[in-house]
């Protein structure tokens, strides 16, 4: 009885043995276990740790960034305010401007419109005038004609100083006088003066008449061949009392049959 005991005893003794044992095993492992995740942890926290740091440094880069761009979105508002207030300014101006460009446009069309009123005013009252003034030429020359013709100068002899005609073939009123081949204007008007049978070589706009020692223009004449004839006329405005005669140039030449003729138009 005594021995079962004592080997009941030996085996709870072994097994107790045997159990430390083990439980020393596992706390060993379990505590390796714990040492390896803490390590692990510790090294996932330093990472962590790192990362934020990362972060809190791109946070404040992003910050200083959002403060340039609110800076550059201020100034840019004051800028486009500036702009604002001068494109206003400008198209006050430029509407100030057209509309004082449109007033002066109508005062101009107002203008010219009563300058032309005007203008047609002054021409009929002179188109009424020159009528009335060339009805009356046509009365006077129909009651009292101003015309003289005179021929008959001999063509051997060139008179620069002027030509006599000595035959008068119309003369009225008489003012033609033979003896100095000049004829005294009787009336104010405008007269015709025409030469005829005359060579004419290149007078360039100049003609043979004289008006009080003037040499009178109006006249062409082109280089004549074989003693060719032509006819020389103009138009001019005389003075009662003005002297008129012909004469010959180096430009032009009286022959016989020339014949010099003037009238009141």
């Amino acid at each position: 009885m005594s021995g079962n005991i004592l080997h009941v005893i030996l085996g709870f003794i072994v097994i107790g043995a045997t159990s430390v044992q083990i439980s020393q095993a596992v706390d060993s492992q379990l505590l390796t276990f714990l040492l390896n995740e803490m390590s692990n942890f510790r090294t996932s926290s330093l990472a962590m740790e790192n990362e934020i740091n990362e972060l809190k440094t791109a946070i404040a880069t992003l910050t200083s960034h959002n403060n340039q761009l609110q800076g550059l979105v201020t100034s840019l508002n004051s800028q486009c305010r500036d702009c604002e207030q001068h494109l206003l300014g400008n198209v006050s101006k430029l509407n100030s401007d057209i509309q004082t460009i449109a007033r002066a446009t109508n005062t101009s069309v107002l203008y010219v419109v009563r300058k032309h009123e005007v203008f047609e005013e002054h021409f009929e009252k002179l188109l009424a005038n020159q009528s009335k003034d060339f009805k009356t030429q046509i009365q006077n020359f129909s009651s009292h004609p101003v015309i003289f013709s005179v021929h008959g100068s001999a063509g051997d002899k060139l008179q620069f100083s002027g030509i006599k005609f000595p035959q008068v073939s119309i003369d009225t009123p008489p003012n033609y006088n033979v003896a100095t081949g000049v004829y005294t204007v009787p009336e104010d008007g405008y007269y015709t003066l025409r030469i005829t049978d005359g060579i004419l070589r290149s007078l360039k706009n100049l003609s043979p008449f004289m008006v009080d020692g003037h040499r009178q223009t109006g006249c062409y004449g082109l280089d004549q061949t074989n003693n060719a004839f032509s006819v020389c006329q103009i138009y001019v405005y005389l003075r009662a009392g003005q002297r008129v005669w012909t004469q010959d140039s180096l430009e032009f030449i009286h022959t016989n049959t020339t014949v010099f003729s003037g009238w009141k138009m």
